[in-house]
């Protein structure tokens, strides 16, 4: 024998308000803390997004050095852009020597030649922004 009530009644109303307002608390917890990991994942500056862009692109001819090479008896060529020394890459066919002086601040591109060494230098000061 199965009795089938048709109008269910609510025993204790007094937990069901309790059972909302904890979820519309937690849900507010919830959109805070997402908020906060959004506000403080640090945002890319623009020298660091031309630096890596750089080397993302032309990975193939810039070689990562630990230290800066050691370029005292040549003859130093200051280049005004980065194309500047991809065409002096171009004609002497030698690699791109890449290393940053002050972390994501300051690096410099450098080919060493026979006589002269080709270098750019990127700096965060210089990008307008």
């Amino acid at each position: 024998v199965y009795l089938i009530d048709k109008d269910p009644e609510l025993k204790n109303k007094g937990l069901l308000y309790v059972g909302i307002s904890l979820l519309i608390i937690d849900t507010l917890f919830f959109l805070m803390g997402i908020s906060f990991i959004f506000r403080a994942n640090p945002k890319k500056t623009k020298y660091c997004k031309l630096r890596d862009g750089i080397l993302r692109d032309y990975d193939r001819i810039i070689v990562n050095a630990k230290s800066f090479p050691k370029i005292s008896k040549h003859n130093i060529i200051d280049c005004y852009s980065f194309s500047e020394l991809l065409d002096a890459q171009r004609l002497l066919e030698k690699p791109i020597i890449y290393f940053e002086i002050i972390k994501n601040q300051k690096s410099v591109f450098v080919i060493i030649g026979d006589t002269d060494v080709y270098e750019y230098t990127l700096k965060e000061c210089d990008i307008d922004y």
